[in-house]
């Protein structure tokens, strides 16, 4: 695959790695195959029109907002993908469904917000996500790799009920607080909110067990985590203690 200068002008054009400009290859009204002649894909690329999209084998990165505000409603991703962008897939009301390829390393911030999907399984490949990935969106059930660092912000603005992560991840968000609290870096305990602004959330798993609001308060407690700070975790959301324990006591 030719990455140097070139350009193109029936159809595309490609410059420094880049496919710049697509004027689309379709088949029939609607559905467009992206050519693999470059990496990355940038936003000036983007089909606003598209119904179905096919990224072929060799295309790396999907750049910020490149299918955003578009009619599409299936995405075929290939293996060599590895970077999804900022906004890369924003307000597509009409996808309902995405499946991630093996190699996908890096889902940046609000990937997929407000779309259709109803679920989004990230595979074991990444270990970089950025934060509100799903704000907005349909989707109810989120299932992070387990090789990423959650972000802050992870399911805010969401409609999750069921969050799949590790107990190592849990364990590591209480840790990266409690070290805020410490103040053994600059940044503010009160913005870590990594599982806050879910009014939706009914359920975590954490490996292969599932827990509810006090069910996961008790095991946070008992390493170590303290009311505050798990508050803190879960701003906003059905598991924050107050709300947990009205729900209780009625």
């Amino acid at each position: 695959m030719e990455t140097k200068d070139l350009y193109f002008y029936d159809g595309y054009v490609v410059k420094n790695g880049e496919l710049r400009k697509y004027y689309g290859d379709r088949a029939r009204d609607g559905d467009y195959t992206y050519p693999n002649i470059a990496p990355v894909i940038t936003e000036e690329a983007a089909t606003r029109d598209a119904t179905s999209i096919t990224f072929l084998e060799g295309v790396k990165v999907l750049g910020r907002h490149l299918c955003g505000h578009s009619c599409v409603r299936s995405v075929s991703l290939p293996n060599s993908l590895e970077e999804i962008g900022e906004s890369c897939f924003y307000y597509c009301s009409n996808m309902t469904e995405i499946i991630l390829p093996k190699n996908l390393k890096r889902i940046k911030e609000r990937a997929f917000s407000n779309t259709g999907l109803s679920e989004l399984v990230i595979p074991p490949s990444v270990v970089e996500i950025g934060s509100g990935i799903l704000s907005g969106s349909k989707a109810k059930k989120l299932v992070v790799s387990p090789n990423a660092k959650i972000p802050n912000f992870l399911i805010d603005q969401s409609r999750i009920e069921e969050l799949r992560i590790t107990a190592h991840q849990f364990d590591e968000v209480i840790k990266e607080s409690q070290r805020r609290e410490r103040k053994e870096c600059k940044e503010d305990p009160d913005t870590y909110c990594p599982f806050g602004g879910c009014q939706t959330l009914k359920k975590v798993w954490l490996d292969d067990t599932e827990y509810d609001d006090l069910s996961l308060f008790e095991y946070a407690t008992q390493n170590g985590c303290s009311k505050r700070t798990f508050n803190r975790l879960f701003w906003n959301t059905p598991f924050h203690t107050d709300k947990s324990m009205r729900r209780k006591r009625a």
